[in-house]
């Protein structure tokens, strides 16, 4: 493979590790700071772009649901742009480079370089799913259920999904 694929992959590992963290941020600020407003359930103002000393500070408050939704959104980037897991793989395991790396010419060490067991306590996809997973309990609680159509079922299912990526003996 050649020096622009392994950068393809850093960019592609570092973006979905920003996705991730925003989601995780914004998770914080909707438990830390979300509430009723004037009878209506908000949120956080969402900034997407850097801001500067010329940026307006003084933006409103987005609906709890909004914030909710882009959570969801970067959740979603993150679980797409990483992977499940940060582990080595061997030598005779290339068949296990996902296809869009393959088709690149990405070798095995090239691809432990980028997604190898060195990122272990790094943003992963299965992370991710717990953050969605979090989110939606927290959208389908009592507090503030009113703000969203996120049920238990929903928060549930999300957390189904985290435990089924951990495999059928997540202890050992």
């Amino acid at each position: 493979a050649s020096i622009e694929s392994t950068q393809e992959m850093f960019v592609e590992r570092f973006s979905g590790e920003v996705y991730g963290l925003r989601a995780l941020f914004m998770l914080h600020l909707l438990k830390n700071h979300a509430g009723m407003v004037g009878g209506q359930l908000l949120g956080v103002p969402i900034v997407l772009e850097p801001e500067t000393p010329e940026s307006n500070f003084n933006l409103p408050r987005n609906t709890f649901k909004d914030c909710y939704d882009q959570l969801i959104e970067d959740a979603n980037k993150a679980i797409e742009m990483l992977t499940e897991e940060a582990v080595d793989l061997k030598d005779n395991e290339a068949s296990k480079i996902p296809a869009k790396w393959a088709a690149k010419g990405v070798e095995v060490g090239e691809y432990n370089r980028v997604w190898g067991a060195h990122t272990v306590n790094r943003m992963n996809a299965r992370v991710a799913k717990a953050i969605k997973a979090q989110a939606a309990l927290l959208a389908a609680s009592p507090a503030f259920a009113d703000g969203t159509t996120v049920t238990m079922a929903d928060a549930a299912d999300a957390m189904a999904d985290v435990l089924s990526s951990l495999g059928t003996n997540p202890i050992a």
